[in-house]
């Protein structure tokens, strides 16, 4: 189904290019269909772009579900530490931490992504949001 819903997301961004929830879809599609490294191009094009999306909450029908997720950081963590795409797969091991709500998860995502890549332009946006203290 995961697939079956990328090609859905992306045929629905040739009608309009760069629309924010579709482009979101599109990312999760490919996460959940395990194409980590298209899923964090596609989440790092969102953010460049309409840096509001970084702090937006999805509801659970919106995202791969939990069993999914947990398996998607399972994956992502094997790979975490080979050179290549390091800090895309930081980027994406961060950012599905935060669909979790992992602390530990986004930290040490965020962490490898700025020893992969510290000039970072979206970095210290991506950690103001996503490491501020939880407000009440």
């Amino acid at each position: 189904d995961y697939f079956w819903a990328e090609r859905r997301f992306t045929r629905a961004l040739r009608f309009v290019p760069g629309h924010p929830l579709a482009t979101a879809g599109l990312a999760h599609a490919q996460l959940g269909a395990g194409l980590d490294l298209s899923a964090s191009l596609t989440l790092r094009s969102l953010f460049t772009y309409q840096p509001e999306m970084i702090d937006v909450d999805f509801a659970s029908e919106l995202v791969p579900n939990r069993p999914r997720l947990l398996s998607s950081i399972e994956r992502i963590e094997k790979r975490l530490e080979a050179e290549r795409h390091r800090a895309l797969r930081g980027f994406l091991y961060a950012y599905v931490g935060r669909l979790v709500d992992d602390r530990a998860v986004i930290e040490r995502g965020l962490a490898t992504m700025e020893s992969a890549s510290p000039d970072d332009p979206l970095l210290p946006l991506l950690k103001a949001i996503w490491l501020a203290p939880p407000t009440k």
